[in-house]
């Protein structure tokens, strides 16, 4: 195969420049200076999580199924792994999963590597929605095709007489799982820190059914991708001249030299893990200049949705303090009810600058919203999962999963009463249409406003419509006509909006209130106990500290900032804890006291609710 003497086989390196590192850099290059414990980080208990919300290492053990001849180098020596791949693709055709290959002080593990002849083929296998047809031009596909095209540089140093072809491999949408249960036959648990994936059964074409992974072969892309001149060592790799492989050689060699590549400040600094108090801290160091400036600065990427953020702090606009009325811009809409987004960043700002605590509502403009409500009102909330690996025959990868549900009901005497409940208990039933008929029978009742906090519930009632209408179910056109009277239609419907649509009081929140407290973010984690210290008019104990830790001790706030870039908002601890139900093995007792915890947490939410709601009323009295 050609492989070279330097390619680091003979002689293993103590240390390399890994795919993963790779893409981390494609985030920050600063961060190769922080990372493998020499700073903190607030995601070194990450890969057990992503397990659960991605889905990544059980759509790994499902692709492998496609390769049965396959032989796993399960080695983590790095050392030791290069040198058993070295002596397994010494046969003339072989296929190999984690297959470990070095060159100078760079090495990759490939998820699939297949052998024929003279011809290597690179699987990256990926838990990343995928449709036949997609395009690959999307920025959200840019870590997955630099990450393959690390790979693909490093084998053709290492084969330089050797064709090398690049594949993705991905859960296909449009593709439908013809077998109940498949994601059970799939099951994680934690082995120190790595993460394992079981099997219940034997994984044969019958267990199987119908593949729902699809190979895209990425020759094109990344061509694209290693034949670029513009590179730079610093976020996203933009505005240089480097070469692809010239950008590889500098993060590696910066790496070995341990040596810190320049930091380049901006929004990506947000999520930054090394930001923690627990240790060094990496963000601090990079913010080091500036912060010595303004110690008690308010960095400028806290200005709520703000595109030009990146712009100003380039131009030394590090702080919320710095910024000036026309850097915002803010404009009035006069066909727009309530702040416009300009106006809600330039009040931030202000508040900020200001050292002003208060609160801001428009009072006229909420209380004609509030107004035209209908008691009972009705506060619901939605806990749902997109998982990766269908769990039921006739449903595709990603499909939504509604699991649980809260309500709250309060009467036009103002009498709070916790109307119901539902969860899925049952690992591998499928939820969606026994939710339904369950909310139908809890709010048809009456025609009062029914009330939610941003528009996942929308966004869940038109999937299950769209579920249901795919379905036998014998009730479907009545479901699907009772969902159409509360929820908003898909942008691409051609059906008017009901009469009794969906109150979104997050979207009121953002049009007539502001406050300071929840430094400019609108969750409902943030917004109600900033609402809460705002009518006690002091600090008050925030109710969701109060709760029992539903996911291995980390609060939905943790586990945003542990996978800032997962599919995690507000309820990501419930979607883990739900995932933990089906994905791993775990007593009666374990389940049953998730499920307490679950209901609670989803009754809080719904409670939550209607707390910012009493708040508003005084507001506007």
């Amino acid at each position: 195969m050609g492989d070279r003497k330097r390619n680091g086989l003979s002689e293993p390196q103590s240390a390399w420049l890994t795919k993963s590192q790779f893409i981390q850099a494609l985030d920050c290059p600063t961060k190769l200076f922080y990372i493998d414990g020499k700073y903190a980080s607030d995601r070194d208990d990450d890969a057990f999580l992503t397990a659960l919300t991605e889905g990544g290492f059980q759509v790994g053990a499902l692709a492998k199924t496609q390769f049965p001849d396959g032989v796993e180098v399960d080695e983590r020596d790095p050392a030791k792994a290069i040198d058993i791949t070295r002596r397994l693709l010494q046969a003339k055709d072989i296929t190999l999963f984690e297959a470990a290959l070095a060159w100078e002080k760079l090495l990759i593990r490939v998820d699939v590597l297949q052998k024929v002849g003279n011809v290597l083929h690179l699987y990256e296998v990926k838990a990343k929605s995928y449709r036949s047809g997609d395009s690959f031009t999307t920025s959200k596909w840019k870590p997955y095709l630099y990450d393959i095209a690390f790979q693909t540089h490093v084998a053709r140093q290492v084969f330089p007489t050797s064709q090398i072809h690049p594949h993705l491999i991905l859960p296909d949408k449009s593709k439908v799982c013809s077998v109940d249960g498949l994601h059970q036959k799939f099951l994680i648990s934690r082995q120190g820190k790595r993460v394992v994936v079981t099997s219940r059964s034997p994984l044969t074409a019958s267990t199987l059914g119908t593949p729902i992974l699809t190979t895209v072969g990425v020759d094109e892309e990344v061509a694209a991708i290693t034949r670029l001149h513009s590179y730079a060592a610093r976020p996203g790799f933009k505005e240089g001249s480097l070469s692809f492989a010239a950008l590889v050689t500098e993060l590696s060699n910066a790496q070995q030299n341990n040596r810190k590549l320049p930091a380049y400040l901006g929004t990506h600094c947000r999520d930054c893990e090394f930001n923690s108090e627990s240790g060094p801290n990496g963000f601090k160091e990079c913010w080091a200049e500036p912060l010595r400036k303004r110690p008690e600065g308010t960095p400028a990427f806290k200005v709520w949705s703000w595109p030009k953020a990146n712009k100003l702090i380039a131009e030394g606009a590090f702080f919320i303090e710095d910024l000036h009325e026309e850097d915002i811009a803010p404009e009035e809409d006069p066909e727009q009810e309530g702040m416009t987004a300009s106006e809600r960043r330039w009040l931030q700002v202000r508040k900020v600058q200001e050292g002003d605590p208060t609160r801001k509502v428009r009072v006229d403009g909420l209380r004609a919203r509030m107004g035209q409500v209908k008691y009972p009102l009705h506060f619901i909330d939605f806990e749902t999962f997109r998982p990766a690996i269908p769990f039921h025959k006739g449903l595709r990868p990603y499909q939504q999963l509604a699991f649980q549900f809260s309500h709250h009901q309060v009467s036009a005497s103002g009498e709070v009463v916790h109307q119901g409940e539902y969860l899925c208990r049952e690992a591998g039933k499928f939820p969606n249409f026994e939710f339904i008929r369950e909310l139908k029978s809890q709010l048809e009742k009456d025609a009062g406003s029914i009330l939610i906090y941003a528009n996942h519930e929308n966004t869940v009632l038109n999937d299950i419509a769209a579920q249901l209408a795919d379905s036998q179910e014998k009730d479907r056109e009545s479901l699907i006509a009772w969902i159409q009277t509360i929820a908003k239609p898909p942008a691409d419907s051609n059906q008017q909006a009901p009469l009794r649509q969906c109150v979104d009081l997050c979207d009121l929140y953002k049009r007539f209130i502001y406050l300071p407290a929840t430094q400019g973010s609108n969750s409902l984690k943030r917004v109600l106990p900033a609402t809460l210290n705002e009518v006690a008019g002091k600090p008050v104990d925030n109710p969701y500290d109060t709760l029992p830790p539903l996911f291995d001790g980390h609060t939905d706030e943790t586990l945003h900032t542990l996978l800032p870039h997962s599919r995690i908002a507000d309820g990501g601890a419930a979607m883990m804890a739900y995932a933990k139900m089906q994905f791993t093995e775990m007593t009666e007792v374990e389940a049953k006291e998730i499920q307490a915890k679950l209901l609670a947490y989803c009754k809080l939410d719904t409670l939550a609710m209607v707390w910012i709601w009493q708040a508003w009323r005084r507001w506007t009295a």
